[in-house]
């Protein structure tokens, strides 16, 4: 099991700031660097005690640029997101993405993440094609086990969940919504790509 670490509560005010997550387990992995990459480096070493070099793994749920701002300071670590998305970033005229692009690795079946056991790379496609989230069992307080769910932008907010409600920028709202339904059924605890993380109707049982 993996215990997870919210390191930036994201919001979708003037200046749009992305949760970012450090899961801890038999690796150390970053999901989403939200913050500029000194400031990142300072809120991991303040938050959980650890430096950049002991990030093992960097996980980009989507290829929005507000979720992996910090990104280029854990070179260290090996980068993932979905093939459709790295497809995309190779096609892009930005050139910071193109550099990117050359250490991202494909995530999902028949790629290297299959070898990172207890992770569950999941599709939950609709704000982009490639959305891609992380499924995964943490302890609670007294050591039980809860099914968490990392979803990016495929639910933004705990109010987008409640309403069932895709961001208006998603390039699919029945997908959007498909993904949220998915979400609402396989998760106790789901973290949303700009707001805290939040219990879901299945998860009201934690003690």
């Amino acid at each position: 099991m993996y215990d997870f670490h919210i390191l930036t509560i994201g919001h979708l005010s003037r200046k749009t700031l992305c949760t970012s997550v450090l899961l801890r387990g038999y690796l150390n992995i970053l999901v989403d660097p939200s913050l500029e990459p000194e400031e990142m480096e300072k809120l991991l070493y303040e938050r959980t005690g650890l430096r950049q070099n002991n990030i093992d793994v960097v996980f980009v749920t989507h290829g929005h640029e507000d979720h992996f701002v910090g990104i280029e300071h854990f070179q260290r670590a090996r980068w993932f997101i979905s093939r459709s998305e790295l497809e995309e970033m190779k096609q892009s005229a930005d050139e910071r993405l193109l550099a990117l692009a050359k250490k991202f690795e494909p995530c999902g079946p028949n790629t290297a993440t299959e070898l990172i056991a207890g992770l569950d790379f999941t599709p939950f496609p609709g704000h982009t094609p490639g959305s891609t989230g992380i499924l995964f069992n943490s302890p609670d307080h007294l050591g039980n086990k809860v099914r968490v769910c990392i979803c990016g932008d495929a639910v933004k907010t705990r109010g987008h969940f409640n309403q069932s409600l895709g961001h208006i920028n998603s390039v699919d709202s029945e997908e959007a919504l498909s993904s949220i339904q998915r979400i609402a059924e396989l998760a106790d605890i789901v973290v949303p790509g700009h707001d805290n993380y939040f219990l879901t109707r299945s998860g009201q049982n934690i003690t």
